[in-house]
């Protein structure tokens, strides 16, 4: 019998079979976080064109994302894709399609004309929210991706939606998001 075995809530040895000494809790934001709900809405108009931005809300750096739902209303014509992503506060992209991507027809993000009832795209998975990276605080997500930090920088970054290319959108319709996540109060 090799174990026990300890969670990621304390400081273990390398083969996790022992407590450091003193054991150190992770922090607050994995242990005991507040569990927090951000919703928002857009409606978008029919004159949607590539690369058309809408910025949804703001989370803070140190946040970590667990389901993030797409609803769509009203769409009508063929073919809207888009990405959701991470900008920061001035409205540059950071990541454009970490939280989302147009490719994923598991979401319905592939044609935003399908009306599309609560379904996380972070459970459909693109290159970056993998299983393993949700949970996580985003900027430590997106220095997986392109992002070069280190630790929290303590800034927020505002999730967005970017329209991809438009087939024939004839009718405007209305997008929401709604975000569960931890935070650890910073």
């Amino acid at each position: 019998m090799a174990g026990p075995y300890y969670s990621d809530q304390f400081t273990a040895t390398t083969s996790g079979t022992s407590i450091d000494s003193p054991s150190i809790k992770v922090a607050s934001g994995v242990n005991h976080g507040t569990l927090r709900y951000k919703r928002a809405s857009i409606t978008f108009p029919a004159s949607i064109t590539t690369g058309e931005i809408g910025h949804f809300f703001k989370v803070k750096s140190g946040d970590r994302p667990h389901f993030l739902y797409l609803s769509t209303l009203s769409f009508t014509g063929s073919a809207q894709p888009a990405d959701i992503g991470l900008y920061d506060a001035d409205g540059g992209v950071l990541d454009i399609d970490i939280l989302g991507a147009q490719e994923d027809a598991a979401t319905g993000l592939d044609d935003l004309t399908v009306a599309i009832a609560r379904v996380d795209t972070l459970a459909s998975a693109t290159a970056q929210m993998t299983k393993e990276s949700v949970g996580k605080p985003f900027w430590e997500v997106l220095a997986l991706g392109a992002g070069s930090d280190t630790e929290d920088p303590l800034v927020e970054y505002w999730v967005s939606m970017t329209m991809g290319t438009e087939s024939s959108v004839t009718a405007g319709g209305e997008v929401v998001l709604e975000l569960y996540y931890t935070s650890d109060g910073n």
